[in-house]
């Protein structure tokens, strides 16, 4: 088993199967805890791009931040907080076909 599917199975468990919340709130989860330090070299060039896409949809809006510069709100959270439930998932339905894709 490799990292990325490693991470992507206990995210898919921990987060999506039998985790709290909505899907935005599963999804934000799932980064917050697994699948943050996912990196380019853990994927294929296809997979990698999917993956992302779905990473910088969730984090399009930043973090939150102070007027000093202290974060607020991490860029995870605050991305949930403008997307539809639906939208999330979609995004969450793109991870899963991602992992099951590693897994064949």
């Amino acid at each position: 088993m490799t990292y990325s599917e490693e991470k992507l199975m206990l995210a898919l468990y921990e987060c999506f199967a039998i985790g709290e919340g909505d899907a935005r709130d599963r999804l934000s989860k799932a980064f917050q805890y697994f699948l943050f330090n996912l990196r380019e070299e853990h994927f294929s060039i296809e997979h990698w791009s999917r993956f992302n896409k779905v990473k910088v949809r969730l984090t399009k809006n930043g973090p939150l931040t102070a007027i000093n510069g202290e974060v607020i709100v991490g860029s995870f959270e605050n991305g949930k907080n403008g997307m539809k439930n639906k939208t999330a998932s979609k995004l969450i339905k793109g991870l899963i076909m991602i992992y099951r894709e590693l897994n064949t």
